[in-house]
C-alpha cells in the first residue's frame, strides 16, 4: 500500500509518532536507513534555504514549496510499506490520513507563505524543525558521533581461521593500543595474544608458553591484563616486551580469591573488574593482581563481559541483559533484554554517548541500543560476507572493531 501523509497538524501528533517510531523499531529496520538519508538529504536543503532567505526574499515562496514536496515524499516513503506487515490500526491511519491530503496541503501551503514573514525569528526555526520531528526522535542518541546509520560494509578484514602466524582459532576479545595504533587480540585455542596495526598488518604474537584459553584483555599504565578462562587467572604483560610481569595464583574454587571461568575483563580508577562466569561474579583486583572485593554474586546469571565508562561498571549476560553496577559494587540500573535478542549474546562495547553495541552471535548481528533500551540499528554481519560476530571495540574515532568466530576473516574493522 503507498499514501501520501498530510501535514502533523490534522491528527493526534504525538500518539502517531509514537506509533511510527513503535513500529519501524520492531518491523522497518531497513525504512529506517532510508528514511534518515531522506532526512540528511532535506535538513541540508532546509539549511540552503534558511541562508537563502535572508539574502533573497523574491524567491522564498518558490523554494518553499519545493520544501513542501520533499516534505510530502519523505511521509510517503514512510508509508509505502506491504500491507501485511503493518497491523490495521497503522493501515487505518494511513488511509484516513490519505482522505485529508487535499486539505492538508491547502494548510501546508498557506503555513509555508508565513515562513517569508518569519525568516529571522525562532518560529523560523520551529517551523523547520517539525519536519524531521519522528527522525529526530529515532535517533536522539546518535546526533554526535558515529552514525550508524551510515554504515555500508567494513573498511578492513584481516586473519584466516587457522593455526599459523597471522591466523586465528577462535579469537575473543582484544584492546585497542591507540598511542601505537595496533590491536591485541586474545587467540584463544592457540593459546596467544597476536598484535596487528589498525589497517589489517601483522606485527607480532606473545603468551603462547603462558597462557591456555585466553579470553579478556585490557590495558593501562604501560601493562596489559589477560583473564584466561582455562587457568582460572588474570596475567599481568608489560606492554614493551611484553614479558610476563605477574599472575593470581588462586585455585579455582567458589571463595572469594578463588576463580572459576574467566571471561571479560575491563579496568577504571587503578581497579581490574574480571568476569567470574563459573561463579556468577565480578572479582576487583588490583594492579598488584591482590584480591580487592566481589561482588554480584546472586545478582548475575551466565556473565560474560564487562565494560566501563562514566564511572559505571556495565555487567553483560548471555541474554542480552545489560546491569549497571557503581564502583563499590552497587546495582543501580538494569537494561533488560530486549524481544530482539536471541538467548546467545556475547560480549558488548559502549561508545561516547553511552548508546551500546551488543554482539549476537545466533542472529549474526551487532545490534546498537540506546541507555533507555531502544534499538537504534541491527547491522547485520551476514550481509558483509562475514561470520559470528564474538566482540566489539570502539577506536578512539569510533570505529568499529569485531573478532568472529567463523566465515573467511577473524578481524573486521567498519
Amino acid at each position: 500500500m503507498a499514501s501520501n501523509i498530510g501535514e502533523d497538524e490534522a491528527w493526534d501528533e504525538t500518539q502517531y509518532f509514537s506509533d511510527i517510531e513503535l513500529k519501524i523499531e520492531t518491523s522497518f529496520e531497513g525504512v529506517i536507513i532510508k528514511l534518515m538519508n531522506r532526512r540528511d538529504y532535506l535538513l541540508n536543503e532546509l539549511k540552503f534555504l534558511r541562508d537563502k532567505f535572508s539574502h533573497d526574499h523574491k524567491h522564498n515562496y518558490e523554494s518553499l514549496f519545493k520544501m513542501k514536496q520533499s516534505r510530502n515524499d519523505m511521509r510517503a516513503l514512510l508509508a509505502k510499506v506491504e500491507s501485511e506487515t503493518v497491523n490495521n490500526c497503522f493501515v487505518k491511519a494511513l488511509q484516513d490520513l490519505d482522505t485529508n491530503i487535499q486539505t492538508e496541503e491547502h494548510n501546508l501551503s498557506l503555513k509555508l507563505r508565513e515562513i517569508w514573514y518569519l525568516w529571522d525569528s525562532n518560529e523560523f526555526d520551529r517551523c523547520l524543525s517539525n519536519l524531521g520531528q519522528v527522525y529526530k526522535k529515532i535517533t536522539k542518541n546518535i546526533e554526535s558521533g558515529r552514525n550508524y546509520l551510515s554504515i555500508v560494509e567494513p573498511q578492513i578484514r584481516f586473519g584466516r581461521h587457522e593455526k599459523k602466524k597471522g591466523e586465528f582459532s577462535q579469537p575473543r576479545c582484544f584492546c585497542i593500543d591507540e598511542d601505537k595504533y595496533r590491536i591485541l587480540v586474545t587467540d584463544s585455542k592457540n593459546s596467544r595474544i597476536q598484535a596487528w596495526t589498525l589497517n589489517g598488518k601483522y606485527l607480532f604474537e606473545f603468551g603462547r608458553k603462558q597462557l591456555k584459553q585466553p579470553w579478556g584483555i585490557c590495558g593501562t599504565g604501560g601493562f596489559v591484563f589477560v583473564s584466561d578462562f582455562e587457568l582460572n587467572a588474570v596475567l599481568k604483560f608489560n606492554l614493551n616486551d611484553f614479558k610476563l610481569v605477574e599472575r593470581t595464583k588462586c585455585k579455582k574454587g567458589i571463595n572469594p580469591g578463588q576463580f572459576s571461568s574467566l571471561a571479560g575483563i575491563a579496568v577504571m580508577g587503578g581497579y581490574l573488574y574480571v568476569v567470574e562466569y563459573g561463579n556468577n561474579r565480578i572479582s576487583v583486583l588490583t594492579l598488584n593482581l591482590m584480591l580487592e572485593r566481589v561482588f554480584g554474586k546472586g545478582l548475575l546469571e551466565q556473565p560474560l563481559c564487562v565494560k566501563t565508562a562514566n564511572k559505571f561498571i556495565f555487567v553483560s549476560e548471555m541474554d542480552g541483559t545489560i546491569k549497571y553496577f557503581s564502583q563499590e559494587g552497587k546495582l543501580t540500573k538494569v537494561l533488560k533484554r530486549s524481544h530482539i535478542f536471541s538467548n546467545s549474546v556475547s560480549c558488548f562495547c559502549v561508545d561516547s554517548n553511552l548508546n551500546f553495541l551488543i554482539c549476537d552471535r545466533k542472529r549474526s548481528t551487532i545490534l546498537v541500543m540506546s541507555q533507555d533500551g531502544k534499538l537504534v540499528i541491527s547491522l547485520n554481519c551476514s550481509n558483509w560476507g562475514c561470520g559470528t560476530p564474538f566482540a566489539v571495540e570502539l577506536t578512539r574515532d569510533e570505529r568499529i572493531v569485531c573478532s568472529l568466530q567463523d566465515g573467511e576473516y577473524s578481524i573486521v574493522i567498519i
